[in-house]
């Protein structure tokens, strides 16, 4: 089965899977609250009603740095199954502790360097690093501030922070390549 690798899909795998399922939403949708952070139980991003479909914390030793919760339109439980839903999806990251923005974007770099191989790492490289680049752009973090990572179809991925009005749009691998 051949399949794109989509930047945001490559994103929410990174940044999920070092998101412990501390609160997961099952059957019903359901608002969730982690910290003093509130994922409401749906969202609308390009015309389209998304679901919360789990929410976790992500802890570094002792300290909780920050909650994440991923939206899609229909609710889905493998992997396989998200990346087979073609509607909008969001990621949205909220700090519970300061960070500063270069640090942040250090991270993000880093787990996707960690968790793909060096062929698919080299190909989404100039995409992760006009990412990362927002992220840098502010100088600190404060509890409450985070950003998102939208993907919508034939748009590609926008990633937006709460401390800068500044967006990064990266389109799709296979677009880019075309362009």
């Amino acid at each position: 089965m051949k399949y794109r690798i989509c930047f945001s899909l490559a994103i929410v795998a990174a940044v999920m899977t070092s998101v412990p399922a501390q609160a997961q939403t099952q059957g019903q949708t359901q608002a969730v609250t982690l910290g003093d952070v509130k994922f409401d139980e749906t969202i609308d991003l390009a015309g389209n009603k998304l679901q919360l479909n789990g929410a976790g914390i992500r802890k570094r030793l002792i300290f909780n740095v920050y909650a994440a919760g991923l939206y899609a339109q229909d609710k889905f439980s493998t992997p396989e199954a998200f990346h087979a839903q073609t509607s909008p999806k969001r990621m949205s990251v909220v700090m519970l502790r300061k960070l500063k923005g270069e640090d942040l974007g250090k991270m993000f770099a880093r787990y996707f360097e960690d968790n793909m191989d060096k062929a698919q790492y080299s190909r989404l490289l100039p995409g992760i690093l006009k990412a990362s680049g927002l992220l840098y752009k502010c100088k600190e973090f404060q509890p409450g501030q985070g950003f998102t990572v939208d993907w919508i179809p034939g748009t590609g991925t926008k990633l937006s922070s709460t401390c800068t009005p500044d967006t990064a749009v990266v389109q799709e691998p296979d677009s880019m390549s075309r362009s």
